[in-house]
């Protein structure tokens, strides 16, 4: 992982001169007070957080967006608690050039049915653009976006 992309957090957690497993304890308690779609930022200079952090955001509804390397052996890793919206179906187009996520979605949308919401993941320029302009020409409800990891952007439409 990179540079921070510009992550807010909403709260910071400093577990520096802490061993492993402690700074994923200590995450998991603070997640516990954030609410869906916040950001907690970990500051850690263990060497293993990484791949512990990696794997227990992996397995507990959480994103590790983004790592950052500090002054000194430290590092600051940027988790997200979660989705701010739930969703029903999930639809990855990382990778796929634009306009080709917006035409993928309204097959989606289209396929869970109203009431339904579908999370949209594209990392093309153009998809945040295109998928609002798409939302309100079709009556289709954008209830948010968010920054995702690597770039990426994500959506969140209400059929």
């Amino acid at each position: 992982m990179s540079k921070s992309a510009g992550f807010s957090p909403d709260r910071v957690l400093d577990t520096a001169g802490t061993v492993c497993p402690q700074p994923v304890i200590d995450a998991k308690r603070a997640t516990e007070s954030l609410e869906r779609g916040q950001v907690l930022k970990v500051v850690t200079d263990c060497l293993g957080a990484e791949d512990d952090l990696r794997a227990w955001a992996k397995q507990t509804d959480r994103e590790l967006l983004q790592a950052e390397d500090l002054d000194g052996h430290k590092k600051a890793f940027y988790i997200r608690n979660g989705d701010p919206w739930p969703f029903e179906r999930l639809l990855d187009m990382r990778g796929v050039p634009c306009p080709m996520p917006v035409v993928e979605l309204g097959k989606v949308v289209e396929e869970v049915g109203p009431g339904h919401t579908v999370k949209l993941i594209a990392d093309c320029n153009a998809a945040p653009d295109e998928i609002a302009t798409w939302s309100n020409a079709t009556g289709h409800t954008l209830l948010g976006t968010i920054a995702g990891a690597s770039g990426s952007f994500i959506a969140y439409v209400r059929s």
